[in-house]
């Protein structure tokens, strides 16, 4: 089994993750670099420890750019998801990104996913209804038709189905009583790759 993480490691991988959340896209790796106050040299070292644990993934392709938290896993099968607060399905109002908890799911539910948001508000019904955990896998690029958790203008988030149409880009509720949401800087954080729909 991989050795357990050091505290400067958790605390890379919780940059790396917090920052992809904030700002739609990885931190490269000077940027990593400049917060903890080390070399790039020092920083690459610490990435391909927690590559060699499992924890931080970097995909072909996009090397300045590439890092990608990776679900912990256990040997029976599941991944262990942060449940990262709340996300309207209503106006877009700012996500709590603090871990509120953990939801331990079958590796076949959580697929791909990232990390849990907790809906609030009615705009996306009978799609998502208020309470429904998302299952969400960080991106920066999403298709036509696809729900997304997005950012509107300066820091606002909210999930809605996107759209893509003659060279335009919007949000849209499945809830007929909600506007479309037209603006200048939408900028996509993760797709919805899963729901779980808790009752009683």
């Amino acid at each position: 089994m991989p050795r357990p993480l050091t505290d400067r490691q958790r605390a890379i991988l919780d940059f790396v993750s917090s920052a992809t959340r904030d700002n739609g896209i990885p931190p490269s790796y000077q940027e990593i670099a400049t917060h903890f106050r080390i070399t790039v040299g020092g920083l690459q070292k610490q990435i391909k420890a927690l590559t060699a644990k499992g924890v931080l993934g970097r995909p072909r392709g996009r090397a300045a750019r590439g890092l990608r938290v990776v679900a912990a896993q256990d040997v029976a099968g599941q991944v262990r998801l942060p449940v990262l607060g709340q996300v309207r399905a209503g106006l877009p109002v700012e996500a709590i990104e603090n871990v509120e908890d953990h939801m331990v799911l079958d590796r076949a539910i959580a697929k791909n996913a990232d990390f849990v948001l907790r809906v609030s508000g009615d705009s996306m019904e009978p799609d998502m209804v208020d309470g429904d955990l998302l299952l969400v896998q960080q991106a920066v690029e999403a298709r036509s038709g696809e729900h997304v958790v997005a950012r509107v203008g300066d820091g606002d988030a909210t999930v809605k189905r996107l759209r893509r149409a003659n060279g335009q880009v919007w949000l849209e509720a499945t809830n007929p009583k909600y506007p479309n949401i037209r603006a200048r800087s939408i900028t996509i954080v993760g797709r919805v790759v899963g729901l779980v729909r808790q009752f009683g």
